[in-house]
């Protein structure tokens, strides 16, 4: 089986990302550098939503109710990324995107998610954009998302789909990528 089709999602996202990609211009290079720090794609749109949270301080919903439900998503986001974290140390991986894998780590929260670091800063962001009762702040963090979708989880698969084409092929039919 053409290991590249074992990979492609549908619509053919990543042929769009080949593309921009390929291109060489300063932009592009930028991008493509952000790209293998994860951190710094989901954390500059949420930066920029807290910054906006203070020009723009509107709260949307009552302040017990966004704390009866922003605290817990927290406390859960990030208790999932520890457990993602420890997860991975434990099988001798390093969280950092920028080192090489050795293996496709599965146990853990990997059993559920194939990404449940980003999933648990997703989680733990909305929370607090939640705690904070701030618009901005939640829709940075939808933004940030969608980043990390594209900027990042894209290249981390393509990546292990290359380096370990059938035990990630194995384990991407096991697992969905978010939920």
């Amino acid at each position: 089986m053409d290991r590249l089709a074992v990979y492609t999602p549908p619509h053919h996202a990543h042929d769009a990302l080949d593309r921009i990609w390929s291109d060489r211009t300063l932009p592009h290079n930028m991008i493509r550098k952000l790209s293998r720090f994860p951190p710094a794609v989901f954390g500059l749109p949420v930066v920029v939503g807290l910054v906006a949270n203070m020009f723009l301080r509107r709260p949307f919903v009552s302040t017990p109710a966004a704390l009866g439900a922003g605290i817990p998503l927290v406390v859960a986001g990030s208790a999932l990324v520890a457990w993602a974290f420890r997860t991975m140390l434990a099988h001798g991986q390093t969280p950092d995107a920028r080192h090489p894998k050795t293996k496709v780590v599965t146990s853990g929260p990997f059993r559920i998610s194939r990404n449940p670091m980003y999933l648990g800063f997703e989680i733990a962001a909305s929370g607090a954009g939640l705690v904070m009762n701030s618009v901005p702040v939640l829709v940075s963090v939808a933004a940030s998302a969608v980043l990390t979708q594209v900027l990042v989880v894209y290249q981390e698969e393509r990546y292990l789909a290359s380096k370990f084409p059938d035990d990630y092929a194995a384990y991407r039919r096991r697992v969905r990528r978010w939920l």
